[in-house]
């Protein structure tokens, strides 16, 4: 809730009839997100602004809770990677640590510049659709769909955390053919050819938003 408080006060002295008033500034409105994932924790870090720690690392672990909501939460972590060591497989290497989740991939760049092929190896949580006991309890998960999609969304984001927007992901299987994820609702099969959207955008194509 937005509230706005005003002091003012005025004093009238003998002295010169002089006259002070002041007004406090408007503080600014906070919004909490909405929570799109049913199948997990609320976690407990707040989305928003990068931190000071990830504004001064530069490199930006992403845990995104979209869930097929495009207004869903994503949180932002600071990471120490660099130079040669900024690239796909540390940043997964770098999720599994954050979230306690098998971030198990292979990776290569794509045909351009701005895009990476990612394979998702069979030990990944992605494909086994189990996270590792015990879970973490800021990344805890009670169904395989949640799961899967916040590994999805959250390896995207963080590659285009950092390396940018226009960055293009293509999620493959082990095999370098196209990912198969038997039983993801609203969709279990993503086409080589076709860069990973995000899940919102699966979501509402499907007709499931």
């Amino acid at each position: 809730m937005r509230k706005t408080i005003t002091i003012i006060v005025a004093v009238t002295l003998a002295l010169s009839g002089l006259s002070a008033c002041r007004d406090e500034p408007e503080p600014g409105a906070g919004t909490a997100p909405p929570d799109a994932s049913a199948g997990r924790a609320t976690p407990t870090q707040p989305s928003g602004d990068p931190s000071p720690e990830v504004a001064a690392t530069g490199c930006v672990l992403v845990a995104s809770f979209l869930g097929g909501d495009p207004a869903g939460q994503e949180d932002e972590y600071p990471c120490a990677l660099a130079g040669e060591d900024l690239n796909p497989g540390e940043l997964a290497e770098a999720l599994s640590g954050l979230t306690g989740l098998e971030f198990a991939i292979a990776y290569q760049n794509g045909d351009s510049a701005e895009s990476f092929m990612i394979g998702w190896l069979g030990e990944s949580s992605l494909i086994t659709g189990q996270p590792p006991e015990p879970q973490d309890e800021e990344f805890r998960f009670f169904d395989a769909d949640s799961l899967r999609w916040f590994m999805l969304d959250s390896l995207r984001a963080t590659l285009m955390a950092n390396f940018g927007d226009g960055i293009e992901v293509y999620y493959l299987s082990a095999e370098a053919g196209p990912l198969v994820l038997d039983g993801l609702v609203p969709v279990s099969e993503f086409p080589d050819d076709m860069a990973y959207q995000g899940s919102p955008f699966y979501f509402t194509h499907s007709g499931n938003r």
